[in-house]
Parts: structure tokens; sequence; C-alpha cells
């Protein structure tokens, strides 16, 4: 990065606060994976909490032309968490809160630097589980991200199976909702009905 900060770092820093950060040894530590590929350090590391935060960063990359890697915990072996031409690496690690678990349903709304060993431990008292294991401290939209299996995919699926709906950012800044929590709509009510 240039000795003076470009405008879109301060824009940054306005929008983050201490959640933008610049030091050498953060930029080092994000800019590797597990990976045999080649490490590259990005410009900033930006730790966004919430989905509109990320919109706004998007947003910033697309007008500036600046280079936007994602990271989740680091654990891939795919080398897409490098930033080989600089630019800004969006940490997901503190958007890693459930939002909603539906046990009727079997199903969660999470954030996408959850871990999936973190959500487990909210599910237990539900009496259920998240089956797929990637790695450890694997996030879920690194999962995502990835196509990711793990040990239990041949009984459970893969995260393609697992996943019923997501919010994407396109990289102009524009949401994108997939799909919604039902998997199939019927007509009438049968809650009430006696088998």
């Amino acid at each position: 990065m240039a000795t003076t900060a470009p405008e879109w770092v301060a824009a940054l820093k306005g929008l983050l606060q201490d959640r933008c950060v610049t030091d050498e040894q953060t930029r080092q530590l994000y800019g590797k994976d597990y990976s045999h590929h080649e490490s590259g350090n990005p410009d900033v590391v930006v730790f966004p909490h919430t989905q509109e935060e990320v919109i706004e960063i998007v947003k910033l990359c697309d007008r500036h032309n600046i280079p936007l890697i994602t990271y989740g915990s680091g654990t891939s072996l795919e080398g897409h968490t490098t930033c080989v031409t600089g630019g800004i690496c969006l940490s997901l690690q503190q958007m890693d809160k459930v939002l909603q678990i539906n046990p009727r349903d079997m199903d969660v709304v999470v954030q996408p630097g959850l871990s999936f060993n973190k959500l487990n431990d909210h599910l237990k008292q539900y009496n259920l589980y998240f089956p797929l294991d990637a790695g450890p401290a694997a996030t879920l939209g690194g999962m995502v991200a990835t196509s990711a299996s793990g040990t239990k995919a041949v009984r459970y699926g893969t995260m393609k199976e697992n996943v019923l709906a997501l919010k994407a950012v396109m990289p102009n800044g524009a949401l994108v909702k997939t799909a919604n929590r039902t998997r199939k709509c019927v007509s009438g009510k049968f809650d009430n009905i006696v088998w």
C-alpha cells in the first residue's frame, strides 16, 4: 500500500473505525491459508458486523476497482483467500451469529462467519446437529463457497444438499436472495389433522 493512504482507505475507516486494519502483522496473517499456494497480503483487512456493512464495502470496491477477497477462517486448501494483487480482505470472522433456529422445521439462519462446531453447540439443546465437518473451525460461509463435504457426505450430502437459501452480495453491491426457507408449499393448513 502506498505511504499516503488512498481515499478508499479513509472511507473504510469512516465506515468501520477500528475494524479497518492496515498494520503489517494483520495483513500478513490474512494473506495466507493452509494451501500450498503462494501467499499475498491485502492492503487492508476489514471486519464487518452486518450485511449492510458488507454491501457498503462491496460498493466501495466496485467504485474504485479494488480487488476484494472474502476470508472465513483460513482453513481452506484451495488458495482462494490469498490477495495476490493486494486489495481488501473482508474477514467474516466477526459475523458469527446464529440469527434464528427453527427446531420444528429443522433449519437455522446464520451469519457466514459462524463455524460448524459453534453451530452444533447451539443446536444441542434441540437435539439437532449439522452433520458436515469440512475441517477444524471451518466457517459455514467458507463451506458454501467451496461446496464443502467432509467425512459424513455420503450419508448427509454436501453443502449444496444442506443449504435451503442464501443471501449473496453481488460485485456491484446488489443483494440477491436465492430461495426461501420453505421446502415445499401446499394449499391449506394441516396442523390439526389427526392421522
